[in-house]
């Protein structure tokens, strides 16, 4: 189904249906997007709104879509049109990635440092919880955690973290399947494919380093 057959659909069950309790008359800009430079607009109810939202990113491969959004939209998804809750997963990953690839240097720097800042300091309680869960501790743990990961993503893309925490924040999936495909353990997650960076700065291993 394509946004234009929905529409249509919709203006159809307007004329005899009653608008559902809890849901609202939005603007939705029609047929072209907002942010792609579309001015007209259609009234529909919210939870159509949300999917032709969806339709409309598939149309113009380009998320139509807003991150601050995401309760209201798969709430309406779940309520009204369950089958099409996995658009809602890929856009928003979409919209994260592309927010993601428009920072500047200096604020890709500002997010890791303030992304990082509990992992780097996190209380003695907590880092406690955490090596007695993995049993490692110090360095062993930092480098576990902290290993660089490259992402392909479901349209050939390549992407390199930092870490997997911000794999996981930039694309969706979560670090445990990330490791998994890094390991080999399963091919692929969510349509992303992953593998370690081979070619990362490490610190000097004790076989290696060079005695004084």
């Amino acid at each position: 189904m394509n946004q234009y057959d929905f529409v249509d659909s919709c203006i159809i069950k307007y004329r005899w249906e009653i608008i559902p309790y809890g849901q609202v008359w939005e603007e939705a800009h029609y047929p072209v997007p907002l942010c792609l430079g579309g001015t007209e607009t259609i009234r529909l109810w919210a939870c159509d709104h949300t999917l032709q939202g969806l339709l409309q990113s598939e149309e113009f491969d380009h998320p139509c879509l807003h991150g601050f959004a995401e309760r209201k939209d798969r709430e309406n998804l779940q309520k009204f049109y369950s089958d099409y809750e996995h658009l809602l997963d890929k856009w928003l990953r979409q919209l994260r990635l592309r927010a993601l690839q428009t920072l500047t240097p200096e604020q890709r720097s500002e997010r890791n440092k303030k992304a990082n800042l509990n992992r780097d300091f996190p209380s003695k309680q907590s880092l406690g919880k955490r090596l007695g869960a993995t049993g490692l501790g110090g360095k062993a743990h930092a480098e576990k955690t902290r290993k660089v990961v490259i992402g392909i993503s479901p349209s050939g893309q390549r992407f390199t973290f930092k870490s997997m925490r911000e794999a996981e924040d930039a694309t969706g999936v979560s670090r445990c399947l990330i490791r998994k495909c890094c390991n080999e353990a399963q091919k692929s997650s969510k349509g992303w494919n992953w593998k370690w960076d081979s070619n990362p700065l490490e610190d000097p291993t004790p076989e290696n380093r060079t005695l004084l």
